[in-house]
């Protein structure tokens, strides 16, 4: 498999090359998600390829660039409500549906009176039909959940 550019050398090439034949690479994350990358074809930035970024390793960066960087950025990770990273992953487990089950990515339609996110398999609504106004089960009025057939349901009428 070639690399998708052909005159640069990998990062992690001369860790592979200075290795002895039959014994583990020294850093296998780093193998694997090299070969990933150039199974991917993925296209480095130019902020990639300056190696004054990287520590002698290679792989790690120093602690001083690191902590400044950090600096610098804290308000990229943060939204415009303030709320941190550990925040969504929070509303990634969120149970608001009364399946019981949390958000995992599943499309969720809110209910327009109380506001409770349900599921839309829960809710029964396919994706391709979504209602601009939705009322959750809980919000209906009863009639709106009555039977429709003014026709006596009895046991007796079964199939045999």
């Amino acid at each position: 498999m070639g690399d998708y550019y052909p005159s640069r050398t990998s990062k992690w090439e001369n860790i592979v090359s200075s290795r002895s034949q039959g014994s583990p690479p020294q850093n296998p994350l780093l193998l694997f998600c090299d070969l990933i990358l150039k199974y991917e074809k993925y296209k480095i930035d130019k902020e990639e390829l300056d190696d004054e970024s990287f520590s002698s390793s290679g792989s790690e960066r120093t602690n001083d660039s690191f902590s400044s960087e950090n600096e610098n950025n804290d308000d990229k990770y943060s939204n415009e409500d303030g709320k941190t990273d550990s925040d969504q992953d929070d509303s990634w487990n969120l149970i608001t549906c009364y399946c019981m089950k949390p958000f995992r990515g599943r499309p969720m339609i809110e209910c327009t009176q109380c506001g409770t996110w349900i599921h839309m398999s829960c809710a029964k609504i396919r994706p391709n039909n979504v209602p601009d106004v939705f009322i959750c089960q809980f919000c209906r009025k009863p009639k709106d959940t009555k039977r429709r057939s003014e026709r006596i349901r009895s046991e007796d009428r079964r199939f045999s």
